[in-house]
């Protein structure tokens, strides 16, 4: 008997992960790059001081990629099933934006000629962010896992897809991408009352060093500067603790997740390793006759042979037609 699969693979835009991330992901590093060399490119003076504005424009456009459109991309997808692999799927996209980001941050030392400890702290606290934006996004795909959304008009008898596109799916996710968002750039917020404050005030409120901290977007010019200019200094103590302090929360939400992902796969009902599907089986569908059977050669000549009379048997009265 054969049987005909009545659903495609539901994880088949996973198979290749992440390797198909790290090329899009490689992609955008060489755009964003490109894009600042270009801007240098057009300008008269080549030292490399002439490079710093280029570059923060390059880490804040690599920033938004890394702690923005990477979760926004993972959050908008089906998740990585059993839910204990979900953790190690997410380090493996850790990794894969790190790397071609610290790529392009090391070598800003001779590029802009910025200072070793300046492009150390730039390298860390891209670090810390990342992992933590790591962390929430692994929590957000658990917590989908847990409370999977069932189809409209589902009936009894058919088991609903774990994942599906249906308003609560969608919000639940929607929910988490938010709080990523004002994890990630509600610093801003608090940094701009601050420099508010200041400008009110004719310069002589004092902006702390830790506002423009709270967010990756503006700890990227509090480090390495404004304008034409590049970094007025080393990083100052407060700076060096705001961005330890970000990968000490990463540390935390990684922790919090992990415990998650434990708790559900106790939960989680236990289910056979190397199935075709990583999720439930597909409905396959009633099962068909082989088609084999049907070209049976000696099934066809006992149908085509005459059927011959037993010995005993009287044989029919013929009928005139023409009565």
């Amino acid at each position: 008997m054969h049987r005909k699969p009545a659903h495609l693979d539901p994880w088949a835009h996973r198979r290749g992960e992440p390797r198909l991330f790290a090329v899009l992901w490689m992609i955008y590093v060489i755009v964003a790059v490109l894009g600042s060399v270009q801007w240098v490119l057009q300008t008269t003076d080549l030292s490399p001081g002439a490079y710093a504005p280029a570059a923060r424009i390059m880490l804040a456009v690599i920033a938004a990629g890394a702690t923005i459109l990477w979760p926004m991309t993972r959050l908008s997808q089906a998740a990585p099933s059993p839910a204990r692999a979900i953790p190690a799927a997410i380090l493996a996209d850790v990794l894969v934006v790190l790397l071609p980001a610290w790529m392009v941050v090391v070598p800003l030392v001779g590029m802009a000629g910025w200072p070793i400890d300046i492009v150390a702290a730039l390298a860390i606290m891209l670090g810390g962010w990342v992992y933590l934006v790591g962390g929430l996004l692994t929590l957000a795909l658990l917590n989908a896992e847990a409370h999977p959304a069932s189809p409209p008009h589902a009936s009894p008898t058919h088991a609903s897809p774990p994942h599906n596109t249906q308003p609560a799916w969608f919000g639940r996710r929607g929910a988490w991408m938010a709080l990523i968002l004002i994890t990630v750039a509600g610093g801003l917020l608090v940094y701009a009352l601050y420099v508010s404050r200041s400008m009110r005030s004719g310069g002589v409120a004092p902006i702390p060093a830790w506002a423009p901290m709270l967010s990756i977007f503006s700890a990227i010019p509090a480090l390495t500067g404004h304008g034409m200019s590049g970094p007025q200094g080393a990083v100052s103590p407060t700076q060096w603790v705001a961005i330890l302090s970000t990968c000490g929360l990463g540390v935390l939400v990684w922790s919090a997740a992990g415990l998650y992902s434990t708790l559900l796969s106790r939960r989680a009902p236990s289910t056979p390793a190397n199935t075709e599907y990583d999720a439930c089986p597909p409905d396959l569908g009633p099962e068909e006759p082989d088609s084999a059977a049907f070209f049976d050669h000696d099934r066809l000549s006992s149908l085509s042979s005459p059927v011959e009379p037993d010995a005993g048997d009287e044989p029919a009265p013929q009928t005139d037609r023409n009565q």
